[in-house]
């Protein structure tokens, strides 16, 4: 683990087990909250994707214990340390460190995302000054 006191808020880095790697039509998994920080909540596994290689972060619903959802309106790694943050939306009850939650995507923007990288990687050939 890297120490490090990051912009979230968190003083060191929870290694988020990064399933979409895996497997990019997976749309929800279990997972446990590990922390809450004032920019998101870090989980120990999640299917959805951190912002980055020009991709935007992946939105959703945290899916409580008590069946609240809980609205992430972006996925980004912190700056400082690299955790994996789902940032919540405006007015959002995090969940509790230490509960169990279930990570959905919202997988109909997450597939017009890979659609479109996909399409913009066959065209970029055409697209680029010679």
């Amino acid at each position: 683990m890297i120490q490090a006191q990051a912009a979230s808020g968190c003083s060191e880095q929870i290694m988020t087990l990064e399933l979409f790697r895996e497997d990019a039509y997976r749309t929800e998994c279990a997972a446990s909250v590990q922390r809450v920080c004032s920019s998101g909540v870090e989980l120990d596994q999640s299917v959805f994707y951190c912002q980055g290689g020009g991709q935007p972060g992946d939105t959703g619903i945290l899916v409580c214990e008590d069946d609240r959802q809980v609205r992430v309106i972006d996925t980004r790694a912190d700056g400082d340390s690299g955790a994996q943050l789902h940032i919540l939306g405006d007015g959002e009850t995090p969940p509790e460190t230490g509960e169990v939650i279930t990570a959905r995507i919202d997988w109909e923007r997450r597939h017009r995302m890979m659609r479109m990288h996909s399409c913009m990687l066959c065209c970029a050939p055409w697209l680029t000054p010679r």
